[in-house]
């Protein structure tokens, strides 16, 4: 993707929307549509939304090697200034998410009768959310924000990109990526798979969360878009995409849907590490060397703004559902996943105040504290990591 195609980043923007949005209804759907929850489409498709994680995850890695890595025939990661800029794109939303919890947490804490206890978990966990460390040990999570625990994962991907991204570049600079890709595939994979090999008859629900969560775990996935990224570079594709993008991002979905289609064949846990990440990979390249119609809808203005709404629409999911709960509360109204009525049109309504919510997010909060964040003259310590392709 050469800067004179920089427009194609619109199409990757716009999957974003779509991912936040599988994500959104997986989390939801149970919530709100508790008599729903059967058939093929909610078993093959709505259920495992999750999966929307894994492709934000390469997508990552792809975007960050794009602009740090690809355009300088020398790359250069600043860590200070690169630390500065991912604090100032995600930071302040995550922090708006969290104080909208704080009033429900006093709550929660006020109707217990060891207060004392409470508060001080509340203060604990609250500490370890906002240091971006929930993560590593999911009982620092407690009740704030689940899906914030991307955000810890990704918090590591930006501590190492400095150093590590820029020593792929260089160590993949010559030789077959392929060998790259499959080792990182294999890493990414093989936890799941021992666990399923040696707990065969434990149920899929008592599998611990670490086997797709655990930060660590999850660097593969990030490599593997610096590597997609790197391939496209040293490949040239840009010369050869009118030939072969529409094949590959077309493909890609084929592959998408018959994963899903299969996804009963494997654990929940297995398919959360990252089996589809192939078919993921292929649909971002296939979108980054589109050229014709498939590029000209993904770039539509409204779709690209919901795509760059989906950082908030995924990290306020949460909090306006528990708000929607809340104040249904005081309505005398359950919206809880135990009940035995479906709420169509709470769920229309919620679905529509989280994208309306969310676009306000980005532009009042998320731009103005990103350019405010990057403005001010307070630089972090940090040092250049730099190679010479020629060795």
């Amino acid at each position: 993707m050469s800067p004179a195609n920089n427009n194609r980043i619109q199409g990757l923007t716009t999957i974003r929307a779509f991912a936040a949005l599988h994500v959104v209804f997986y989390h939801m759907w149970g919530h709100y549509m508790p008599l729903c929850q059967a058939g093929w489409l909610y078993d093959r498709f709505v259920n495992i939304g999750y999966v929307g994680v894994n492709l934000f995850f390469i997508l990552s890695g792809y975007i960050l090697s794009y602009v740090y890595l690809s355009s300088a025939p020398e790359p250069l990661v600043d860590k200070g200034k690169f630390w500065k800029a991912r604090f100032a794109r995600i930071y302040p939303v995550y922090a708006f998410a969290f104080i909208l919890e704080i009033p429900l947490v006093i709550e929660h804490v006020l109707q217990r009768s060891d207060h004392l206890r409470e508060s001080l978990i509340a203060l604990v966990t609250l500490a370890a959310n906002l240091s971006l460390v929930q993560a590593w040990d999911m009982v620092l999570k407690w009740r704030w924000n689940y899906p914030s625990w991307t955000l810890s994962v990704e918090a590591l991907f930006y501590f190492l990109f400095p150093l590590l991204g820029v020593w792929i570049w260089k160590k993949s600079h010559k030789g077959s990526l392929l060998p790259w890709m499959g080792a990182c595939y294999f890493l990414l994979l093989a936890p799941s798979f021992l666990w399923w090999a040696t707990h065969p008859r434990i149920p899929e629900n008592q599998s611990p969360e670490w086997l797709f969560v655990q930060p660590l775990f999850r660097m593969p996935e990030f490599t593997l878009g610096v590597l997609l990224m790197k391939l496209q570079h040293r490949w040239d594709l840009e010369q050869r995409a009118e030939r072969f993008a529409p094949l590959l991002f077309w493909g890609s979905l084929a592959a998408l849907a018959g994963g899903f289609a299969a996804s009963g064949l494997v654990p929940v846990y297995v398919l959360r590490s990252g089996v589809l990440d192939p078919a993921f990979m292929g649909l971002i390249l296939g979108i980054a060397l589109s050229k014709g119609p498939v590029a000209a809808l993904l770039s539509a203005g409204p779709l690209v703004l919901l795509g760059e709404a989906s950082y908030s629409t995924y990290i306020l999911q949460a909090p306006l559902q528990e708000w929607v709960d809340r104040i249904g509360t005081a309505f005398n109204v359950s919206f809880c996943s135990s009940g035995s009525t479906n709420h169509p049109l709470v769920f229309t309504a919620y679905l529509v105040l989280l994208l309306a919510g969310s676009i306000l997010s980005f532009k009042y909060i998320e731009v103005p504290m990103r350019d405010l964040i990057r403005k001010t003259r307070i630089e972090l310590p940090g040092w250049a990591f730099r190679w010479d392709p020629s060795k």
